[in-house]
């Protein structure tokens, strides 16, 4: 499988992006990053699917050529852990705009995905004076996180909607070399405890 050019925005950036855009994209964006969840996805997310006493977001359709469709492989349909920070913003967000979906137009329309990447994501790069990156590419900044924090890639794969694990290692799986080293300090402590390490360096001083 060739391996997808992505962009993965650093924390800083991740802030700097946040920073510029009004509700409800700001909250829109923030999902797009802790959630991983696909364009349509969010376009399509109604506040039934907010399970805010679970700390879960439920994917269950997705919009797609101005309709509501329901994706058509079962691991695309999935719940994701809530961070509190989106929990709180949904909170906000739910208090201040009525109707049943979570993201809408001003006059509370369905927003067109290729509207929304023309004009509302244009308009955050500009404000935002980031280098010029896919609105997908924050799904990307989303599994690196995952991995920068040591999340097992089935953890990773299921809270993406990937229908297999060999999708999710072919496009991430250079992002994981911390976890393999970390994986092998484990081992390591597991056998040697707080000698971990150390049997080397005797052996060597045993040679002199």
């Amino acid at each position: 499988m060739e391996v997808e050019e992505m962009e993965i925005l650093p924390p800083p950036e991740i802030r700097r992006l946040l920073d510029s855009p009004d509700e409800p994209v700001r909250t829109l964006l923030l999902c797009a990053v802790l959630t991983g969840m696909r364009r349509g996805e969010l376009l399509g997310l109604k506040w039934e699917d907010i399970d805010f006493g679970g700390h879960r977001v439920h994917v269950r359709r997705s919009l797609w050529r101005g309709k509501l469709v329901t994706p058509k492989s079962r691991r695309s349909r999935r719940a994701i852990d809530l961070a509190p920070t989106l929990k709180a913003a949904l909170g906000w967000l739910r208090g201040g705009f009525t109707g049943e979906m979570v993201f809408t137009s001003p006059d509370g329309q369905l927003i067109d995905p290729d509207n929304f990447s023309h004009r509302d994501w244009a308009r955050v790069l500009r404000r935002s004076t980031l280098r010029r990156i896919r609105f997908h590419d924050l799904r990307h900044t989303y599994a690196s996180l995952l991995t920068a924090q040591g999340a097992h890639p089935k953890y990773i794969q299921a809270q993406l909607g990937h229908a297999s694990i060999q999708t999710t290692l072919d496009r991430y799986g250079h992002l994981m070399p911390q976890i393999h080293e970390a994986e092998a300090r484990k081992l390591d402590q597991l056998v040697f405890g707080s000698e971990a390490g150390m049997e080397h360096v005797k052996a060597d001083a045993g040679r002199d």
